[in-house]
């Protein structure tokens, strides 16, 4: 009797001794320290650009926006990651279930044959099973499930910006590259016209065979590049159906002209750390794995489990429906004593995957930055390029107007009346690819600040 006496004592100073012995590592989340996110860019973003609040009011045309969100519901890639939010999501409510009692109904038929004697018997019961959360490890497990399941929201909400502002950037691009071939049907015009000329000119025998062979010989090449131009429309434009998720590559009804973008204000780096949604996603994770660590640890706990099963059986249904039922009641404990270190092992790989997201959170921050960084410098050089072309073009046009006169007056030869028109139409397409960057950059900016739709 004292040996039974003492069993309940001997379990409890067992608990108790295991439970000391547990160790959990310090939270990855104590080494954030937002004090060290720098104060400010290395170029100073704009002070006086309007506010903006998402990518459409980047943006200045409104017919792309239902253009775009109908995008966002078929695109293939954003919809598997919808997807794998939903498969977060329920993993969520499993590991919320683990934590509420677990109740069963079963039916057995039994029938047998002795002595030449047949009886039947009929059975049913209510069986209930329930882990008691004593430790905390089913709760810990079930707010981490929860922690990851907003972070999966937020890495649908990053790509979902993603696509809209590929979408913008590859609509922007199919109307620039529009009129720089526009450019260049003008530059295959005035070459097939000087062509015309030259060769007029030397029918009526003022004019040279080497002048003809040279404008014929520029004339070709022009239109050699609008092929290649409108090739490259092509393959931009079925790019576009891409994105859109039309299986047959169709681009929808494109703006009649290129829109403007707005050059969004670049707030303070600890602002664009709460408004990114990959930033969010990976602060998200690191708390999840500590939980997951602090799961993992009292794995290593003894664990209390509550069993309570209702009977009633009878020769048959009805019999056993109205019979007495008998139950029982049974409480039981599980401390992992050995398993060759296989929950050690677990525990600790916990916390690697815990750093790991820490370092992980320390490499998007360090992106992020550079991606603002980087988009705020661009803005700087491409306005510089823009102004300093558009300059250039003025002087290409004017040299342009001068040659073509002096040609005809016969005061200059036809390659440099080629090389003045070539550089003007040059220039020109150069002054629209660069407005094209800039503009570009400026969804990326967008992108980078944390702006979405």
């Amino acid at each position: 009797m004292t040996i039974r006496a003492s069993t309940p004592r001997f379990a409890t100073i067992l608990i108790l001794l295991l439970g000391g012995c547990i160790h959990v590592p310090t939270d990855q989340q104590s080494r954030i320290d937002s004090s060290e996110l720098p104060q400010s860019w290395t170029y100073a973003p704009t002070k006086d650009t309007p506010a903006i609040e998402d990518l459409f009011d980047i943006a200045e045309a409104m017919p792309i926006k239902d253009m775009v969100i109908d995008a966002l519901l078929e695109n293939p890639n954003l919809q598997q990651a919808a997807l794998r939010l939903k498969q977060a999501q329920a993993s969520t409510h499993i590991s919320r279930s683990n934590r509420l009692p677990q109740l069963n109904a079963n039916t057995q038929f039994r029938r047998q044959s002795q002595q030449d004697q047949i009886s039947q018997s009929q059975s049913l019961a209510l069986s209930l099973q329930w882990e008691l959360d004593v430790w905390g490890r089913l709760a810990d497990a079930q707010t981490a499930g929860e922690l990851n399941e907003e972070a999966f929201s937020e890495d649908f909400k990053a790509a979902r910006n993603s696509l809209a502002g590929r979408l913008i950037q590859q609509i922007l691009d199919i109307g620039i590259t529009d009129e720089i071939i526009q450019i260049e049907h003008e530059r295959l015009q005035t070459l097939t016209f000087n062509e015309q000329f030259i060769r007029d000119r030397y029918l009526a025998g003022i004019g040279n065979l080497s002048d003809l062979e040279a404008a014929r010989s520029a004339r070709a090449r022009s239109f050699a590049t609008v092929h290649q131009r409108e090739e490259a429309l092509a393959r931009k434009k079925r790019g576009l159906g891409v994105l859109r998720g039309d299986i047959k590559l169709k681009t929808g009804k494109l703006p009649s002209s290129v829109f403007a973008i707005k050059l969004p204000l670049a707030p303070m780096p600890s602002a664009v750390v709460a408004q990114r949604p990959d930033l969010r996603a990976a602060l998200l994770r690191i708390q999840a794995s500590d939980l997951g660590t602090h799961v993992a640890h009292k794995s290593l706990l003894p664990s209390f489990t509550l069993n309570a099963d209702v009977t009633q059986s009878g020769r048959s249904l009805s019999d056993a429906l109205t019979a007495d039922p008998a139950w029982s009641l049974l409480g039981g404990l599980t401390a992992p004593l050995f398993q060759a270190g296989k929950l050690k092992a677990q525990a600790q790989s916990a916390e690697y995957e815990a750093e790991r997201s820490y370092w992980l959170y320390r490499e998007t921050l360090i992106l992020a930055f550079q991606e603002v960084d980087d988009a705020l410098g661009q803005e700087k050089a491409l306005s510089a390029q823009q102004e300093s072309l558009a300059e250039a073009l003025q002087h290409a046009q004017r040299n342009q107007h001068i040659f073509e006169d002096r040609y005809k007056e016969g005061l200059a030869d036809i390659l440099d009346l080629l090389n003045a028109q070539q550089n003007a139409y040059d220039r020109k397409i150069e002054l629209l690819e660069v407005k094209r960057e800039r503009k570009s950059n400026r969804i990326n900016l967008g992108l980078a600040i944390g702006l979405g739709v």
